[in-house]
């Protein structure tokens, strides 16, 4: 390599570490670093150049799939809530009304009735089954919620166990390097 090739290499290192180099400087200290003859004046920056080339990219699809699966989760999670909700409404309001229908000289499904395929059915004995079948329904509606709530919370808690890691895999990059300069660069970078 001549001077005037190292002093261009110079600039662009200056240039990227400044954040003011360009996509297509920054292509070319990749390939630059990439090489097997770099000169030994330049070698401690090899590691940089690799890392920003190949290893930073693989960390950042790894935190953009965890927060998509977070928001997923979240989404999911509302909806689990409002379900929940809505079956514990219907579950007091059913308690409630059979409670309030109760007398002990009055079948309290007396004068109630339902309505199957345009026919009103009023025989208590025909609608006490069918109240009780939903209440057990809303029953099963509301455990089933509050294990997908559960469930939702142990993913969340992995989700920033991953997080976590990810923030102190960037903490053990940026302490790899010996360079101090470098290295507080790289955590400028990071963002650490």
């Amino acid at each position: 390599m001549n001077p005037k090739n190292d002093f261009r290499i110079v600039e662009l290192i200056d240039r990227f570490f400044e954040g003011s180099s360009s996509a297509e400087e920054e292509n070319t200290l990749y390939s630059f670093f990439t090489r097997e003859n770099v000169p030994e004046e330049f070698l401690k920056y090899k590691p940089v150049f690799h890392y920003f080339a190949t290893g930073i990219v693989e960390e950042f699809k790894v935190a953009d799939a965890a927060q998509k699966r977070f928001n997923m989760r979240r989404k999911k999670q509302r909806a689990v809530w409002w379900a929940a909700a809505a079956a514990v409404v219907l579950v007091i309001l059913s308690i409630t009304a059979l409670k309030s229908l109760q007398t002990p000289e009055f079948d309290p499904y007396e004068g109630s009735y339902i309505i199957r395929k345009g026919v009103r059915i009023v025989d208590p004995k025909l609608i006490r089954p069918e109240l009780e079948k939903t209440v057990e329904v809303a029953m099963a509606q509301h455990n089933e919620h509050k294990r997908l709530i559960q469930e939702m919370n142990e993913s969340e808690n992995a989700y920033i166990q991953e997080i976590k890691r990810v923030e102190e895999l960037k903490k053990e990059i940026a302490n790899r390097f010996v360079d101090e300069n470098v290295k507080r660069t790289v955590m400028k970078i990071l963002k650490i």
